[in-house]
């Protein structure tokens, strides 16, 4: 009997690991995404705001797109470097966002105790795809537990939602 109890103890405590594992693979996913789609998010708004800044005080420069009338205007510079920097944010929250969604779909694959444990609700296939469908509403929260929070208050008003 207490060979019995040992085994399931050791099993209780690897499933425990595991999903402490999933946890905190999922908590840190969660923070990349919320700061680098906050900090993308900046950037796009940045990149606006300077277009029209351009428009009004650079005509030339922004009508031209930094054509050969415009080269090595420091206006143009600066706004080429925006585009790149912009667009580089873009990719890094990308492949945030898909750290994400490889952090979900193993919490998915782990099964409904290590969903009801690490989520708080049993998922599946179809909340997954609406959560991602509606991520860019998850509210950015700077502190990671407060972002973690958050997350999983997002996932539990996904899965409560009637599909329209």
């Amino acid at each position: 009997m207490e060979e019995i109890k040992e085994v399931w103890d050791t099993e209780r405590e690897a499933m425990e690991d595991k999903f402490e594992k999933l946890r905190d693979e999922l908590k840190i996913a969660v923070c990349q995404y919320s700061d680098y789609n906050d900090y993308w998010g900046m950037l796009e708004g940045l990149l606006e705001s300077y277009d029209e800044s351009l428009e009004h005080y650079d005509f030339e420069a922004w009508f031209s797109g930094g054509g050969k009338d415009s080269r090595g205007k420091l206006t143009v510079r600066a706004m080429k470097m925006l585009r790149l920097t912009t667009g580089l944010f873009q990719e890094i929250h990308d492949l945030a966002e898909l750290r994400l969604k490889r952090a979900v779909d193993n919490i998915l694959e782990a099964g409904e105790e290590a969903q009801k444990e690490i989520l708080g609700l049993e998922i599946n296939q179809e909340v997954v795809d609406r959560i991602f469908e509606q991520l860019y509403d998850l509210e950015y929260r700077y502190h990671m537990e407060e972002a973690y929070e958050g997350f999983l208050e997002f996932v539990k008003d996904i899965a409560g939602k009637e599909k329209p």
